[in-house]
């Protein structure tokens, strides 16, 4: 296995990119707001990719996908932000198992809780 650095020019002028992952564990010490800043500067290093598909474990907060039961919502704000504000072709998530099957529309982007079932996803 070679470990490459992420180069996002170089991956947008490939026709196709067949996977990116960023796998990202956060220091508990670093409390909620730090956290929360991470995952969103994380992430930013995906917003030029186009198309994009964005596979993340934690749903966008206050969202169908992100649902526990009526009034209470376990998602992400930082996932939330990132999907508002760079609209990924897809979402897809699970995290909330409540949530399962949940689908929502995100302005442009198409997302679904595939909980522990899973999702085929056929692009063209």
């Amino acid at each position: 296995m070679v470990d490459t650095p992420f180069a996002p020019a170089a991956l947008a002028a490939a026709p196709r990119t067949l996977g990116l992952g960023l796998h990202l564990v956060l220091d508990p010490a670093l409390g909620q707001a730090a956290a929360a800043a991470e995952v969103v500067r994380q992430l930013a290093r995906f917003a030029d990719l186009k198309p994009m598909v964005l596979i993340c474990h934690a749903p966008p907060y206050q969202s169908p996908l992100d649902r526990i039961r009526d009034g209470l919502h376990a998602g992400s704000r930082s996932v939330a932000e990132f999907v508002d504000r760079y609209q990924p072709e897809y979402f897809l998530c699970g995290h909330i198992h409540e949530a399962q099957g949940a689908a929502a529309q995100f302005g442009a982007t198409r997302a679904f809780n595939v909980g522990k079932q899973g999702h085929l996803l056929e692009l063209d």
